[in-house]
């Protein structure tokens, strides 16, 4: 099969690109055409997929059979002001890649975000739950869900939640570039206020990859790509982002064994609280979901596939964090 992934220098991205760059010959039965809006000259192809024309034409031209659409704009806060970026991205090149696979019979799977619901129901989010984005980043989601739809062409909407990865702006970069930092040089070094009454469950991009992965692999015994619809999809287990900072503190800590415990530069705190003094400093902030937790049995029971905890593949992470530093 031909598959295209857009957005493939983003975090679930570029985690599918190593997957098949490491796959054994026996196992790369697939042609992967890797893309994005600036291609990087060597495995990445450029294609803008807010070009209605330029997306239309390069999966009729290159014979596409499956849409993996890994871009999105993701800054949460910069979409109150950036709303017509945002939309482009999020609302109208799913149209344009929906409307492609339609017209030539193609699959796309697309990533979309529990930010599509308000967080108001304190029950784990079944795909059929209304959507009732709080901000402007999941309305863009949501729209962006029912253009695909709309489409008539076969897909699989995956939402997921919190990711994070080794590449690109994410928590875990943050909180452990920040942490690490204190660890080795505390002196002076202010006191982190993490938001601790939002519930939902760190993700890791790997983890998403690999599921994106499992289902092509398993298409030609088990039909999966055949699975029209939407599923939730997350790593296992719940927390709060101070209970994912904790966790990362704990890592640090475990492998420098040296005062003071990095968890000490953590300092719990509410979304309200967080709000508030973010707006004092003239920064925009949307609002976000309290409780995003998505309930993945569908997704479990449909491709037989369930990922890790999430303070396991948090393990699996952090080590490749360090492996990086002790290049």
């Amino acid at each position: 099969m031909n598959i295209l992934v857009t957005g493939s220098n983003g975090q679930v991205g570029t985690e599918l690109r190593d997957l098949v760059k490491n796959l054994t010959p026996s196992e790369d039965n697939d042609n992967y055409i890797f893309t994005a809006k600036k291609g990087n000259g060597d495995d990445i192809l450029t294609l803008d997929i807010t070009d209605e024309l330029a997306v239309k034409s390069f999966v009729k031209d290159n014979f596409i059979n499956v849409i993996v659409n890994c871009a999105a704009y993701t800054k949460v806060d910069a979409a109150e002001i950036e709303y017509e970026i945002a939309k482009a991205i999020n609302e109208d090149a799913p149209r344009y890649l929906a409307e492609a696979a339609n017209q030539n019979g193609a699959v796309l799977i697309h990533l979309s975000t529990d930010y599509v619901f308000n967080g108001q129901t304190f029950l784990p989010y079944v795909e059929s739950h209304a959507k009732l984005p709080l901000n402007a980043y999941g309305r863009t989601k949501a729209n962006g869900e029912y253009n695909v739809i709309d489409s008539g062409c076969h897909y699989i909407i995956i939402r997921t939640q919190w990711l994070y990865s080794n590449n690109g702006k994410n928590f875990f970069k943050t909180m452990f570039g920040k942490l690490w930092k204190k660890k080795h040089n505390p002196e002076g070094e202010d006191i982190l206020n993490i938001v601790n009454d939002q519930i939902g469950t760190p993700t890791s991009a790997r983890e998403v990859a690999v599921a994106i992965f499992h289902i092509i692999n398993h298409n030609k015994d088990k039909q999966t790509l055949s699975k029209t619809g939407i599923y939730h999809f997350r790593n296992e287990g719940t927390a709060s982002w101070y209970d994912f900072a904790w966790e990362i503190s704990e890592l640090i800590d475990n492998y420098v064994r040296q005062d003071p415990p990095a968890h000490l530069f953590l300092n719990p705190v509410s979304t309200s609280d967080y709000n508030r003094e973010t707006e004092k400093k003239g920064k925009t902030i949307a609002r976000r979901p309290l409780y995003a937790v998505l309930n993945t049995d569908k997704f479990k029971n449909t491709f037989d596939f369930t990922p890790l905890h999430w303070r396991q593949e948090l393990e699996v992470v952090f080590g490749r964090e360090i492996a990086k530093i002790n290049k």
